[in-house]
């Protein structure tokens, strides 16, 4: 999980510099649809086409959901929000995430309710708000529609991580990943005439096609190395423990643009790594249950 953090926040710093040359759909498909053919290129031994025309009714099912619901839907409403709303109430309220995901596996994986469980998933929230609004009392400065849209895309967002877990044991890690990427990266390609932008994939520069190169390789391992945490952790755990990405970015930032962070960031972080060390201290809080 370490791993993917810090292998995430590396995809999230060449976006700023892609969006200046390509619209936010066109840039969206074109790095799932690559990071699926970086996938299928570098571990073709791992796929099995056979697996997949042979999974049963309710794999398929879970296959698209989670490719065009957790990733496709998750990115047009996100790339919406960000259009819509300002930077800081995004990160805010997407820090709501591991909430959604603990009440969809108490309904999905039948995993027992627990105060402290909760608690503690709460905790590491108030770090990601804490760090985000640089205030020990985090308030959101308005709620618009770009506010809603990324509310929306919580319960969209989610379902990628759960949808993810229902799949282990029944598709690798490596299938799960190109699978999802490529119906993600097909779902966002259709509807992007939709909304007026053009179709300019094969129309890049050198910069712009090396920076999306870049960005689909880290995000396809990304995806890999979450696949293999939700074979050994439970999809609540993962979800909460992808809030750590926020201290990766922190010290990123100093690393790379010397980019001092500030106390109350410091003190976020340290909030976040709380929250997260204090669930995964007792496993036996969560139970989930195949299905």
């Amino acid at each position: 999980m370490v791993g993917a953090m810090l292998i995430f926040v590396l995809s999230d710093s060449t976006v700023k510099v892609i969006s200046q040359t390509l619209g936010p759909f066109t840039q969206t498909y074109s790095r799932l649809l690559m990071a699926s053919v970086v996938t299928v290129v570098f571990f073709y031994k791992k796929i099995r086409l056979k697996a997949f025309l042979n999974a049963s009714p309710q794999t398929i099912k879970w296959v698209l959901l989670t490719g065009v619901i957790g990733f496709g839907f998750k990115a047009i409403l996100l790339t919406f929000g960000l259009i819509n709303t300002k930077l800081l109430n995004v990160s805010s309220i997407d820090s709501l995430t591991p909430l959604v995901v603990y009440f969809y596996s108490l309904f999905l994986f039948k995993t027992k309710f627990d105060i402290r469980l909760l608690s503690f998933i709460l905790i590491s929230i108030y770090g990601v708000l804490v760090v985000s609004t640089k205030s020990l009392i985090p308030i959101i400065s308005q709620f618009g529609i770009g506010e809603l849209f990324i509310t929306i895309s919580l319960f969209a967002g989610a379902v990628s991580i759960v949808g993810r877990k229902v799949l282990v044991g029944k598709l690798n890690n490596f299938e799960i990943a190109a699978y999802t990427y490529i119906l993600a990266g097909l779902f966002v390609f259709l509807l992007t005439p939709i909304f007026g932008e053009r179709f300019i994939f094969f129309n890049l520069n050198v910069k712009v096609s090396g920076l999306l190169l870049f960005s689909a390789l880290c995000s396809s391992l990304g995806a890999i190395l979450i696949n293999y945490a939700l074979t050994k952790l439970e999809a609540t755990l993962v979800s909460q423990i992808l809030l750590t990405k926020v201290i990766f970015s922190l010290a990123l930032g100093f690393i790379l643009f010397r980019e001092l962070p500030l106390t109350i960031e410091l003190l976020g972080s340290g909030i976040i790594a709380l929250g997260v060390y204090l669930s995964n201290s007792d496993r036996s809080l969560i139970k989930e249950k195949k299905i």
